[in-house]
């Protein structure tokens, strides 16, 4: 689980560079504006205190991102290819 936090810190340039304590993770949420449009929005939980959410803001852009901004400033951390890049060979069925 810890992995996977810093995984996902590390991917967006968010991290604290501190290994996660247990039960932290990080929330990404999307929200649609009245005007229609969306944004992200992102939080850190370092424990157990379910009240206490960090803000985490992805460089380039703010708390609050629109949608397109963040599809944007993570496009080089997202896979284009899952199978190539994930080194997938071909996929078997079962019978």
């Amino acid at each position: 689980h810890d992995t996977t936090v810093v995984a996902l810190q590390e991917a967006l340039n968010v991290s604290n560079g501190l290994q996660p304590p247990y039960a932290s993770c990080h929330l990404i949420e999307l929200y649609q504006e009245e005007n229609g449009a969306f944004s992200v929005e992102m939080f850190y939980r370092n424990g157990t205190d379910v009240s206490e959410l960090h803000p985490v803001s992805l460089p380039g852009c703010s708390q609050s991102c629109p949608l397109q901004d963040f599809v944007n400033l993570t496009r080089e951390v997202i896979p284009q290819d899952r199978k190539k890049e994930c080194q997938l060979k071909k996929e078997t069925t079962h019978t």
